[in-house]
């Protein structure tokens, strides 16, 4: 009880390199008051329970820890004495067998040191309290164990944090490593649409994942119907592709286009929430078409000669889309018609 305040360190020392005699070594009195260590523990005693009686949340704990039949149990091992083996004890009660010596019991409260025990139908309130300020899982345990305890309160501790609705709206979502998309077998397979805004007019922009083949196409609205005519326009020169790829916005996320994707026979793929990443293709071919109608007044032109320059593979999205390469205004080999 005299070192329950303090927070000791033992090292060992060998005889041979003490200079003087320590108090373990030498012979104990036959006969020593034991008064002191009577105040000693009654004040220490009172120092620990002086509050407990006049606190609200306390008398909560002691009127569940009367009302728990486990409690009461454990205090009788407490008052009585333990077994010598856990096996004895009560499979409820055998977490506590580890720290028996570091418990005590005084004023209908169950201390662990200077720490009280909570009994289980207090714990989702005391959880409750160590998470105000929705602070994260090692901020709520340096509060709890400063004053509280039961068997496992720091894993209860991470999963009512990790829990927290409000918490994890909050949470910074860590950036998992990029994953290459799967590359299509054949061109217009699998093809990607975005939405762009430039010079005050927006535009649907499709990328064909195979050639990088990009279309664009003027809106008049952002609504869904208007959306649905431009990719009708594309299909009629392209094809229906396999695949489309697109983000979460209102225009793809309605029940017309769904029904306008189960009409076609397109499977729809939607990239994940707030990580435009996934969807790379598309950003990739959003930028490329914002450059073009930002630096070109005559759009068509700027299309038709980035649709005709070879890509890193030496094959142009012209080339691999339609199997040619279309005439531009730069002078080639293409044969000229008889």
């Amino acid at each position: 009880m005299r070192l329950m305040r303090y927070n000791p360190t033992a090292i060992h020392v060998p005889g041979k390199s003490l200079v003087i005699a320590y108090t373990l070594s030498r012979a104990p009195q036959e006969s020593s008051p034991t008064s002191d260590l009577a105040d000693e523990v009654q004040l220490h005693v009172s120092a620990v329970t002086s509050h407990c009686s006049t606190d609200p949340l306390l008398v909560d704990v002691r009127n569940a820890t009367n009302a728990d039949a486990g409690m009461c149990r454990l205090r009788a091992l407490i008052l009585n004495g333990w077994p010598a083996k856990p096996t004895s004890v009560p499979a409820s009660l055998r977490p506590y067998f580890a720290v028996r010596d570091e418990l005590s019991t005084a004023d209908g409260l169950i201390f662990r040191g200077q720490r009280v025990i909570i009994p289980a139908s207090q714990r989702n309130a005391a959880l409750a309290s160590a998470h105000e300020g929705h602070r994260g899982v090692g901020k709520c345990r340096a509060r709890a164990r400063a004053v509280m305890w039961w068997p496992g309160m720091s894993t209860d501790i991470e999963s009512y944090v990790m829990s927290c609705a409000t918490c994890a709206k909050a949470r910074p979502n860590p950036a998992e490593p990029l994953i290459s998309s799967e590359f299509p077998p054949l061109p217009w397979s699998k093809i990607a649409c975005d939405l762009c805004a430039a010079k005050g007019s927006t535009y649907l922009v499709v990328v064909d994942y195979f050639s990088r083949y990009i279309e664009v196409k003027q809106l008049t609205t952002t609504t869904s119907a208007a959306v649905i005519a431009s990719l009708h326009s594309v299909f009629s020169t392209h094809g229906i592709p396999h695949t489309l790829v697109s983000d979460n916005g209102p225009q793809f996320a309605s029940a017309s286009f769904r029904a306008f994707a189960a009409e076609l026979g397109f499977a729809h793929r939607t990239s994940s929430p707030r990580f435009a990443q996934s969807n790379g293709a598309a950003e990739r071919a959003v930028q490329t078409a914002k450059q073009l109608i930002l630096k070109n007044d005559d759009l068509p032109s700027a299309l038709l000669a980035y649709r005709s320059t070879p890509l890193a593979n030496g094959y142009s999205p012209s080339q691999l889309l339609f199997g040619r390469q279309i005439r531009s205004r730069l002078p080639g080999p293409l044969p000229a018609p008889d």
